[in-house]
């Protein structure tokens, strides 16, 4: 089981946010089961919206009050206006406010990894 360091989740209403297309939405939905499962909390627009709520003010709400945006990057993304704003959004908070990353942080602010992997943990 992944542990979630109190440290990095203080103060946030999501553990984590997920930007991802649409076309990858059932990927996204494996990831947030996978997330939940291990005892953290997540925002996935599918999931976590209400039906009728104003989901363009919702959304970056949610995102904004997430410890961590995980950004599903495919070929797909090309074509996903929103999740390429998400993903810039968490960017600037970044860029913005430093000090929200461990120090122990990477000097790359991008990295990726093998999602069939981490699913399969």
């Amino acid at each position: 089981m992944i542990m979630a360091p109190d440290s990095i989740f203080r103060q946030t209403a999501f553990d984590f946010f997920t930007a991802h297309s649409h076309k990858d939405k059932v990927i996204a939905r494996d990831l947030y089961d996978h997330i939940v499962s291990n005892g953290f909390t997540a925002f996935l627009d599918k999931v976590s919206l209400i039906p009728g709520s104003a989901w363009d003010e919702e959304i970056p709400r949610a995102q904004q009050s997430s410890g961590i945006t995980d950004a599903l990057i495919s070929g797909n993304i090309q074509q996903a206006w929103f999740a390429r704003e998400e993903v810039q959004a968490a960017i600037d908070m970044v860029r913005v406010n430093p000090g929200c990353c461990s120090a122990e942080r990477n000097s790359n602010l991008i990295q990726r990894t093998n999602l069939r992997k981490f699913l399969s943990c």
